[in-house]
């Protein structure tokens, strides 16, 4: 029985336009395809590159400019903000231009039955994992996070994230920018709100949007000389570990999904905050 008819014809429709239905009715109808899966990086390239840094030392004055990915938790899911922080101080190399780095967010209640607790609660301990009290995510946990981030003198360039379920985050987001950048006193109510839609961009994680930034991350991790390390959260491995590409059939493009898609132990939410944040880096590129 479906009560929200229209709901669910909408998104299938708008899917179909995207060329990539195998999420939506994954999410939406609990029905997994079976089409072409294939490996992808594994847990084990991802530790050699591993470095003891966190996004706060990304400094704007040291060269760095940072773009964030956000994926907004629905259910048992991850709530992950994805910092990608690139360095444009002139260098004859590309080893160690890009650094990622991760807060992750879990709810309380999910906790208590997940299949991964014993890890969550190690994680936690740690440090690298964040748990958020009660049975619906409060958005203001990550929102003040990133603001704590931003005032050490890391300059967050754009933000980018999957529209759906998203508008209280994304407003309360808004918000923030909007009392950051008003502090200065000097941009007209029209320029502040154009420079906020510049740097809140909504972006679907379908195969068509993911599929180029798969061949970039793997060049920027698999060279010999890499260019991407990431902080030593011991969940980036894990992710990485949980990760194979699955192939659109009909448009060949690929994405990052969980090698178990019926497992509540199996997650991914970093590896496609990763992509995100790469689709922001593009077209800051392309800007220029």
């Amino acid at each position: 029985v479906i009560v929200q008819h229209q709901f669910y014809d909408d998104q299938i429709a708008k899917a179909q336009r995207d060329g990539d239905t195998g999420e939506v009715i994954a999410k939406l109808f609990n029905v997994y395809s079976s089409g072409k899966v294939t490996k992808w990086i594994t847990g084990d390239r991802i530790r050699p590159l591993q470095v003891d840094k966190r996004i706060t030392d990304c400094r704007y004055q040291d060269g760095w400019q940072v773009f964030v990915g956000l994926d907004f938790a629905q259910g048992d899911d991850l709530f992950a903000v994805t910092y990608m922080a690139v360095n444009y101080t002139p260098s004859n190399t590309m080893r160690g231009r890009f650094f990622v780095d991760t807060d992750l967010w879990v709810l309380e209640e999910t906790m208590k039955h997940s299949p991964n607790r014993p890890l969550y609660e190690q994680w936690e301990k740690e440090g690298w994992l964040h748990v958020c009290p009660g049975e619906v995510f409060d958005s203001m946990y990550a929102i003040n996070r990133i603001a704590e981030v931003a005032e050490q003198g890391v300059n967050i360039v754009s933000f980018c994230y999957d529209p759906a379920q998203s508008v209280q985050p994304i407003n309360q987001l808004k918000a923030w920018l909007q009392t950051l950048f008003q502090k200065r006193g000097d941009i007209s109510p029209k320029d502040l709100a154009d420079m906020i839609q510049r740097m809140v961009i909504p972006v679907s994680q379908t195969a068509m949007t993911q599929n180029p930034r798969i061949g970039e991350l793997e060049h920027m991790i698999l060279e010999k000389e890499p260019w991407m390390t990431f902080s030593m959260n011991p969940m980036w491995p894990w992710v990485f570990g949980n990760c194979v590409l699955s192939e659109e059939t009909r448009m060949e493009n690929k994405k990052p999904i969980k090698r178990n898609p019926g497992s509540d132990s199996c997650k991914v939410d970093p590896v496609q905050t990763l992509c995100t944040g790469l689709i922001l880096f593009d077209k800051y590129e392309w800007s220029l």
